[in-house]
């Protein structure tokens, strides 16, 4: 055997090892984007049920967001802040799906609470048109356009 056909050996053994480091590294890569699709996804449902935790264990909340007439001053803050916290997960769940990292039925799911909680709660509707008011960058998210 000659030093040429052991070069050619050696080219093809070494264009075989770079062939199966890439498609390694590809299943890598893919297995990455799952994993931060997961936790994203399961980050912006803790978002979630912190807001249900805190609606469950605080009747203050519950009345504020569930009083027909005028609010308290109190009552009108609280109802705010709840309604913040609720667009700021909101706004979490349109970002992460505008860069691919929730699928298309969790931002759906997210979308559809939009509404829900508008018509569960008519103090809320409001505090989040208030909260587009004061951060009118958010307005151009598909996720609030039922609020423009």
């Amino acid at each position: 055997m000659n030093w040429d056909a052991l070069g050619a050996i050696g080219e093809t053994f070494g264009a075989a090892a770079v062939l199966i480091t890439l498609l390694y590294l590809a299943a890598q890569v893919r297995q990455a984007n799952v994993m931060a699709t997961f936790e994203t996804t399961r980050e912006i449902m803790a978002q979630f049920n912190d807001l249900n935790r805190l609606y469950a264990t605080d009747s203050s909340i519950r009345q504020a967001l569930l009083k027909e007439g005028d609010l308290s001053m109190e009552e009108d803050e609280q109802v705010y802040t709840y309604a913040d916290m609720y667009c700021n997960a909101w706004a979490t769940a349109q970002f992460a799906f505008n860069k691919g990292q929730i699928d298309e039925t969790i931002y759906r799911g997210v979308a559809h609470d939009v509404q829900t909680a508008l018509d569960r709660w008519p103090n809320m509707r409001k505090k989040v048109e208030l909260w587009l008011h004061n951060y009118p960058e958010f307005r151009t998210y598909n996720i609030f356009a039922e609020i423009n």
